[in-house]
């Protein structure tokens, strides 16, 4: 571990906010929201921190995006967290514990609430690596996306989980929304080019297989979404892309459903 810890660049903080990341600043002010962004998939050459991720989930991921498409420093700075990650792990778990504390008690003074998201890009199963943080803070809302077949909903009292949907998985899709789970759907809306800014303009269906679609661009806040009894609901998402290329290959894997 000595050898690992000289080499490793340790940075000075491991979680975003609103502040730095566009996917928590809709969050709104009654939520002080952090945010762990580890590079997805293989893409750090360390393991694969995203095991059920379709090619074309890999090729339409965000991590590509934003300012990390102008500036390799936002991507070299995910991979130094990733490989922290992996070789000193107690490390890690205790940075990520000081950080939540710290806003948990600038929220106090505030008046607002704590919520977490860990897996920004990732799909790393927190619940079985570092249980400790959900009972540690109790009063911190976690939520995470993950095309984990058997990770959705309450997972646990404190960490809401919506599955998400790539080309490859309708069937859980499905299997899920009728037990009454939600499931997020990247939608494309075909009535013209929506790549960049534009993306934000592109109109959701109403409904995907029989179930209602809700806007799940309003807020990045999962666990405050409506849920039915017995059927679930679909977070429709707008898909991003960068360029009318990147558009064009999300919709032809089928990862976007075209609307």
């Amino acid at each position: 571990m000595q050898t690992a810890t000289k080499i490793l660049k340790y940075p000075a903080k491991l979680m975003g906010d609103g502040d730095s990341n566009t996917k928590l600043r809709k969050n709104g002010a009654d939520f002080e929201t952090l945010g762990l962004s580890l590079s997805p998939h293989k893409s750090a050459g360390l393991g694969n921190l995203c095991t059920h991720a379709s090619s074309g989930c890999i090729a339409s991921c965000l991590n590509e995006q934003g300012l990390a498409s102008v500036f390799d420093a936002i991507k070299e700075a995910r991979k130094r967290r990733t490989e922290i990650f992996y070789r000193d792990r107690d490390w890690f778990i205790g940075r990520l514990k000081t950080e939540i504390g710290n806003r948990c008690k600038l929220a106090k003074k505030r008046g607002t609430r704590v919520a977490v998201r860990l897996n920004v890009f990732s799909d790393v199963i927190w619940e079985r690596v570092a249980p400790s943080i959900f009972t540690d803070f109790p009063e911190v809302s976690f939520y995470d996306y993950s095309k984990h077949p058997k990770r959705f909903g309450a997972i646990l009292p404190n960490y809401w989980v919506t599955f998400s949907r790539s080309e490859i998985n309708d069937r859980y899709c499905e299997r899920i929304l009728n037990s009454g789970g939600n499931v997020a759907v990247a939608f494309a809306d075909m009535s013209g080019k929506f790549v960049g800014n534009r993306a934000g303009l592109q109109t959701l269906p109403k409904t995907w297989k029989g179930f209602q679609v809700i806007d799940g661009d309003i807020s990045d806040l999962r666990f405050e979404d409506t849920r039915g009894r017995k059927r679930g609901r679909v977070v429709g998402l707008r898909l991003k892309a960068l360029s009318n290329e990147a558009r064009a290959q999300a919709i032809e894997s089928g990862f976007a459903v075209q609307c």
